[in-house]
């Protein structure tokens, strides 16, 4: 590797010493070495508190322990290596040019793929993004992550958006030593960051079908809200415990202007009501609506079966509960239940047409503005999202408030959210289907529009579903 390239711990491995056992500890990976010689102490702390290349770092191992134990050294080193506690520096000179840490597990560094005439560009897939005060490359489909520690390096990235060689890159920056622009290539390209590019300027990721119908923000989310290759922590964390307040189960009363619903007699429904069985069968979505319009009755049983809260929980931390939680007909991630539903009301038998909020715990709407031209702007998207005609009687705009599930949930907090917007799309769907009503789903819906009416943050809470409901046409 020489001097332009040299190894180090990465800066966030814990190294801690109890009964002459080393524990080393990485964000994912652990590891403890026993009856630890003075050669090898010597090179985890060369490794902590400066960096050498694998020469320099043999050195004293074999000054403190003997030539026999250097293959000792080069066994820990690949451990470590392994491991994903290496970081490799690519130097320029005396100054650092780009750190490349492998993820633990990782295909290690290989200098062996580079090819010194081949064209390269970077992948579609590679961003990068500030961390702390780094700014810092990945990819959902790279095995590290690189920090870009000189001007330099981000400069090589810019040109690195055509199909280029080494050798024309270094003539745009003559300043860059080639073996240490050669490091770089050689280190994005064992990342994952890099593709080679043919003749036709096609690259390999371009030509390959399944690749070819990802976009770029659907695998990056599903890379990252899954273990995988990446090393965040991800699940019930609580990071912000001990930090800031969760939020309460039911959000603070919207409006003064409050509508009573219907409350439907469940031990009557739970006779009369339609089979399970024949209501799986029968679901599906509706789009030709009745003459006569949905009454604010049936909206208030529909909303009552479908989305109410049956039951509060306070937070009991002993108990392992550290934020109120709630009970509801459809199943949410972590009991947090951070689904809202506003209804846009175009025609509604007893409601005046308008935007309302719906409280789930004490089954009233909460009127929010009467029928504006935003409102119908709201009821005309869903109705170009459903191919209708005419505008539909009532649509359902489901928001999250985020920061419910993100207080508990990392890694995957968007991902538990778009879980429970289907678990609760399905609900509406069989309560609708129960009641003989004509529901319809839509895929996307105007979030910041929704958030301007309804004086939402657009990053406490917006629009993730939207729903369509009238009455079925005979």
């Amino acid at each position: 590797m020489g001097d332009n390239l040299i190894l180090s711990f990465r800066p966030d491995l814990q190294i801690k010493e109890e009964a002459g056992k080393i524990y080393l500890q990485s964000p994912v990976r652990s590891l403890v070495c026993q009856r630890v010689s003075r050669g090898l102490r010597q090179l985890m702390k060369t490794l902590t508190t400066g960096s050498g290349s694998e020469d320099f770092l043999s050195e004293p191992v074999f000054k403190e322990d003997g030539a026999g134990e250097v293959a000792k050294f080069y066994y820990h080193l690949q451990q470590f290596i392994e491991r994903g506690f290496i970081s490799y520096n690519v130097m320029m000179e005396q100054e650092i040019l780009a750190i490349y840490t492998p993820f633990s597990a990782a295909p290690l560094y290989n200098e062996k793929l580079f090819k010194q005439k081949q064209r390269y560009r970077l992948s579609r897939f590679t961003y990068s993004r500030r961390d702390g005060q780094e700014i810092i490359l990945e990819s959902p489909l790279a095995n590290g992550r690189v920090v870009l520690t000189h001007w330099l390096a981000a400069a090589v990235l810019h040109l690195l958006a055509e199909a280029c060689t080494a050798g024309e890159i270094s003539m745009q920056f003559p300043a860059l030593p080639k073996k240490s622009l050669q490091l770089f290539l050689e280190l994005l390209l064992s990342a994952g960051m890099l593709e080679e590019v043919d003749d036709a300027g096609i690259s390999a990721g371009e030509g390959d079908e399944v690749l070819q119908q990802w976009e770029f923000h659907d695998l990056l989310f599903h890379a990252r809200s899954r273990l995988g290759p990446h090393e965040q922590p991800v699940g019930g964390t609580y990071r912000f415990w001990g930090r800031i307040a969760p939020l309460p189960a039911v959000k603070n009363p919207m409006s003064g202007e409050r509508i009573k619903l219907y409350r439907p007699d469940m031990e009557k429904l739970r006779e009369d009501d339609y089979p399970f069985s024949l209501v799986l069968e029968e679901r599906k979505s509706i789009r030709d609506y009745a003459d006569e319009p949905i009454s604010v009755q049936q909206l208030g049983e529909f909303l009552y079966r479908s989305a109410r809260i049956k039951e509060l929980i306070k937070a009991n931390p002993p108990a392992g509960l550290l934020y109120e939680a709630s009970y509801r007909p459809y199943p949410g991630g972590g009991a947090a239940y951070e689904l809202e539903i506003y209804l846009a009301v175009n025609e509604c038998e007893g409601l005046p047409g308008g935007l309302y909020h719906y409280d789930p715990w004490q089954h009233e709407l909460e009127k929010l503005t009467t029928r504006t031209s935003e409102v119908e702007g709201l009821l005309k998207y869903c109705s170009n999202a459903a191919g209708l005609k005419e505008l539909p009687p009532v649509s359902l705009h489901i928001t999250a408030r985020f920061q419910r599930v993100a207080w508990k949930y990392q890694s995957l907090t968007y991902s538990v959210i778009l879980k429970d917007v289907g678990a609760l799309c399905q609900t509406l769907y069989l309560v609708a289907t129960a009641m003989d009503l004509a529901p319809t789903a839509i895929g996307s819906g105007p979030a910041k529009l929704l958030c301007r009416i309804a004086g939402l943050n657009y990053l406490q809470e917006s629009a993730v579903g939207e729903f369509i409901l009238g009455n079925k046409r005979i």
